[in-house]
């Protein structure tokens, strides 16, 4: 069983990459953020389910009760706050881990969440410099299996490469 999971704020092409990887190699993704939406709507609740118990409690099932072809879940959401977890329920569940550590500019970061968030961005800029904090803390504890530079032209073709080894063995 394998676990792919990111290290990089918002704004920095977790849900891109992540997609790409789940139509690559067919993995089941776990997106936190629609996850709470759902929530949200079915349990006709304003206040905020906790992100990291949803991500935490899927782990438990995909890696006790659901059966899955090729072993593979790709976490799309950013284990910064949360990798020391992470990392204890990646054990439990006997699930290797794969950590991609994703670089962007900051400015590229803020030009991204004004286009995707135009109403929210405000919201989002506000909690940019603690996420900042959050990555260098993860970045100073946690050696990532790649480290990507999301500009304009992100090329994958290492990290295919590393996956296609691991998951094609």
């Amino acid at each position: 069983k394998l676990l792919i999971c990111f290290g990089a704020v918002p704004g920095s092409g977790k849900t891109s990459i992540a997609k790409i990887l789940e139509d690559r190699y067919k993995g089941i993704r776990v997106n936190t953020e629609e996850i709470a939406k759902i929530i949200k709507i079915v349990c006709k609740k304003e206040s905020k389910y906790n992100e990291s118990h949803i991500l935490e409690d899927y782990l438990y099932y995909f890696g006790q009760k659901h059966s899955y072809p090729n072993g593979l879940i790709i976490l799309d959401a950013s284990i910064d706050r949360r990798y020391k977890r992470i990392m204890m329920v990646a054990e439990e569940q006997e699930f290797d881990l794969f950590i991609i550590n994703i670089k962007v500019p900051k400015k590229t970061i803020i030009e991204r969440i004004k286009k995707r968030n135009k109403e929210n961005a405000y919201g989002y800029f506000k909690e940019m410099n603690k996420w900042e904090k959050e990555h260098k803390i993860f970045e100073e504890n946690v050696e990532p299996d790649i480290a990507l530079l999301n500009e304009d032209n992100l090329d994958l073709t290492l990290l295919f490469s590393k996956l296609d080894r691991i998951l094609h063995k």
